[in-house]
């Protein structure tokens, strides 16, 4: 049986989550269970009760991050996901542990502080151009915010 029809006869018969060990089928997967769902109305009923479990499970067991307003300040909700991202401690505070995790994390070593390399680093690694920034400014914070949301 293909790839995409495996995934449909799945969700058809209740289940929530398709898997898959060969990743080079997860296109096909998709595609199928999107073109079911646009064309059969009890198929996608199917397919979006089974993600609103998916989605509520994860919730419940606090696998969930709440999105970030991309406000341009880092206030504590960003330097909370910030230290999410990075694996350490949540304190909401940026401390020198998490501008070390930091730096560790984008390949910058250039000393404890928040200080201009540190900043054009970041801009490097989050694929903007480096404006000679000597702090965190709001368009840096901002992209950094647009990209927690992406990876939490």
């Amino acid at each position: 049986m293909v790839a995409g029809a495996r995934a449909v006869n799945f969700v058809s018969a209740g289940g929530d989550l398709v898997l898959t060990v060969n990743p080079t089928v997860l296109p096909a997967m998709v595609a199928a269970v999107t073109a079911r769902a646009s064309s059969d109305r009890t198929f996608r009923a199917q397919v979006n009760a089974a993600a609103l479990r998916a989605l509520t499970l994860k919730a419940n067991q606090g696998l969930l991050g709440g999105r970030l307003t991309t406000s341009g300040q880092l206030e504590p909700l960003t330097t909370t996901a910030l230290q999410r991202w990075l694996g350490i401690a949540h304190s909401g505070q940026m401390t020198a542990a998490t501008i070390r995790a930091l730096q560790a994390r984008i390949g910058n070593l250039c000393g404890w502080h928040l200080g201009t390399e540190l900043v054009a680093t970041l801009q490097s690694y989050l694929g903007t151009f480096r404006d000679n920034a000597r702090t965190w400014n709001t368009r840096t914070v901002s992209l950094l915010q647009r990209y927690l949301n992406t990876q939490l």
